[in-house]
């Protein structure tokens, strides 16, 4: 390509293409059941470029935000959870995810992960006494019964008490 401005010639030797950056991580879901296991998938990651047909790998990197980054693993795409994660021990978790596309251009995003808490089943299920006088009468106390579950609102095994009655017919 050559064009003149009227006191010189100009020629164009060749043509140089440049990538535009890539801009944003996104995370197809940002919580996570609690007991939903090692391996679970917490989300998709997808990154936004105006480079048509670009490709991208995701990486967790160490910096600002990244302080759990050791509690989950990226394959392909996915975001997975290392291991089982308990709401009562830790309801969140911060991780700093790298998306690179094939170009070499990257980016990186901070994500909140939340635990969502899930109802337990109760353990620990006990009776205070397994007999009762004879003759005891009418609302009778047989024993208390005594039941652990853990719940969100107090952050530690709760006792759940019921008082078991003798009913006279």
């Amino acid at each position: 390509f050559q064009a003149e401005d009227g006191i010189r010639d100009y020629k164009v030797t060749g043509v140089q293409t440049c990538a535009l950056p890539i801009s944003n991580i996104g995370l197809s879901a940002t919580s996570i059941a609690e007991n939903a296991g090692a391996s679970a998938v917490v989300g998709v990651l997808t990154t936004s470029d105006p480079d048509a047909g670009s490709s991208f790998t995701y990486a967790l990197v160490t910096g600002d935000g990244g302080d759990d980054n050791t509690a989950f693993d990226i394959s392909g795409d996915k975001l997975i959870a290392k291991s089982s994660f308990d709401f009562e021990s830790k309801s969140s978790y911060k991780i700093r995810v790298r998306s690179t596309d094939n170009g070499g251009l990257s980016v990186e995003n901070l994500f909140t992960i939340t635990v969502t808490d899930v109802n337990e089943t109760p353990t620990n299920i006990g009776l205070s006494a397994t007999s009762i006088a004879e003759n005891a009468g009418a609302s009778a106390v047989v024993g208390v019964l005594r039941s652990e579950e853990h719940t969100s609102e107090l952050q530690s095994p709760c006792n759940l008490v019921c008082r078991l009655l003798l009913e006279k017919k």
